[in-house]
Order: structure tokens, then sequence, then C-alpha cells
């Protein structure tokens, strides 16, 4: 709902969303990942979780574009309401977008990125009580699709997480998706971890906080032994996660090198990682073709459809 108030200022001062408390509020980061993912994220929240509010971060580097972070609004029949310097407004028919911009390094280091992010969390001003804290790549999914028992008790929830599988070369997104169960499959496959549903997680709908990477849970247990994984996954809360969807975008774009131990504190950019020779070697050797570590590959098309628009 809008509220114009004064007849004197221009027609895109005057209106203000009015947000309940128990709308819900869905917090991102961004930074030169837009192409696919965003399109996607501002069509799913709102239609999966009904969220009524997107807050992008968008880390603004030497490469950014920012007419890709607003195409995909503009499609979907968004309109810039606010243009201030770093923090725009977009009124959508579900209710509205926020864009706050900061500017980042081309090369990340996992300190001055911790740092950032706890700026972030100080800047965000919220207006509901519900909050999702998510990244670009990951698509939560509640019980049965259904949000409306999580948002009205707010509460912390426990999640298992589902890997795509990455292809070799360049992904054809009009392609079906297939997925992993496991998450991380790649750092599995290429270290000594033990049990991969250690790197499962839990997440609030009441703030910011994230707890990520722990468990395994006793109530994902049988989806190990489960034949139509999709269905056992259904009555669960599930973050299907696109960390790698491609050999090129490991490759040119992947932020964080996670087949390693500790991504952020070895070699925490792809630039003194590796030549792209070495890269597209530990694609072959970790990420390609989870089926040889025996992992349950399977298919699903309910997050692939949100990437169809």
């Amino acid at each position: 709902m809008c509220i114009v108030t004064g007849q004197t200022q221009p027609m895109w001062a005057l209106v203000v969303l009015v947000l309940s408390a128990q709308d819900l509020t869905v917090w991102s980061l961004w930074r030169d990942n837009f192409d696919h993912y965003l399109k996607a994220h501002v069509l799913f929240y709102p239609k999966v979780w009904g969220a009524k509010q997107l807050w992008l971060n968008v880390g603004v580097t030497s490469k950014t574009d920012m007419r890709r972070v607003y195409e995909p609004m503009f499609q979907i029949g968004c309109t810039l309401r606010n243009n201030s310097t770093n923090k725009k407004t977009l009124s959508c028919a579900f209710g509205r977008i926020v864009v706050l911009t900061y500017t980042a390094s081309d090369h990340i280091d996992w300190k001055i990125w911790n740092a950032q992010k706890n700026r972030l969390f100080q800047l965000f001003t919220p207006r509901t009580k519900q909050i999702l804290n998510v990244d670009h790549d990951e698509f939560f999914v509640p019980p049965r699709r259904d949000p409306r028992q999580t948002l009205a008790n707010g509460i912390t929830f426990e999640y298992h997480m589902i890997e795509l599988k990455a292809v070799p070369g360049r992904r054809n997104w009009s392609l079906p998706f297939e997925w992993v169960d496991q998450p991380y499959y790649y750092k599995v496959a290429c270290t000594d971890a033990t049990d991969g549903y250690k790197y499962d997680g839990s997440a609030s709908t009441t703030s910011l906080s994230r707890h990520r990477h722990h468990g395994p849970f006793s109530q994902f247990e049988h989806i190990r032994r489960c034949q139509n994984i999709s269905h056992c996954l259904y009555n669960h809360y599930v973050m299907w996660h696109i960390g790698i969807p491609s050999e090129s975008y490991f490759v040119n774009t992947k932020h964080w090198d996670q087949t390693i131990k500790h991504p952020g504190q070895v070699n925490s950019s792809w630039g003194a990682l590796a030549k792209h020779q070495e890269k597209h070697t530990k694609f072959d050797r970790c990420i390609r073709d989870p089926e040889r570590h025996n992992f349950r590959v399977f298919h699903d098309d309910f997050i692939w459809s949100f990437f169809q628009h």
C-alpha cells in the first residue's frame, strides 16, 4: 500500500511504502555476480516467501556495471522512487527493493570483507520484524513451500543444503538443473572431510544472524537413504545452493575457492590462487562429475523455473 502526502514535491518523493512488522525483508549480498542470479532472486523471494522488501547490498568494483543491477528490476515492472547516491529505492508490485551500494576492491580479503559486512549490518534499517539473511546464490525453501508458520512464529530453523551440479564450460541456463545431495560436494571431494552433512546450517527470521556450516542434524539423516530425494526434501527447510554453476564461473567469477579447507584464510582471491590452467585442473579433479565420488545426483525443476523468465 502507498500513502501520498503533500503537493509540492516530485511524485517519486511522495510515495512511501507502508511495511507491516510481520512482513518479511530479505537481506542479500552482491558483488559482480548479477547475471542470472539477480533476476531469479527478485522473482523467487516475493513468490515463495511473500517478501515485501528486498534489501540488496551491492559491492561496487572497477568492473561493476550498475545497469546489470537495475535491469532485472525494471523488467518485472519496478520503478525508481528514490535516487540518492548510495541508497536507491524501487517500488515493485510485491513491495519494494532497496539497493545499498558500497565501494569494494577487485580482490577480496577475508578480514576486510568481514569488517565490511559488519558495517552493512549496521546500515540496515529493516522496518520489519521478519528478516532473512541470504547470499546471492542461496535459495531457501520452507517446508511444503509454505512460509506462513515460519514467519508467524519468528523462529530459528535448521536447514539442509543441496548443491547444484556444475557443468563443464559455460552453463546453458535453459537446460534443467541437476542437484547433488551433498553440501559443498567439491570441498568434501578434495579435503579430508568425513561427514559432508556438517556443512548444513541454521538461520533466523528475526535477525541477520546465521550459523553456517554446522551439523549434521538428525532430522536430515533419512535423506541419505531416501529413494526420491525431492519428495523427502519437501517437508524440510532446504537451502538450494548454486555456488558453482559451471567451469567458466569457477575460473572467472567465483570469489572464494571452497575446494580447500579455509577459503577465507588461504589465497582468499583468485588473483593469488592460481593461473587459469590450474583452475581448470582443479575443476576436473574436484567439481566435475560428482558421481565419481559416489555423491547422489537428482533432478528437480522448482528452483530452475525461476531462472526461465
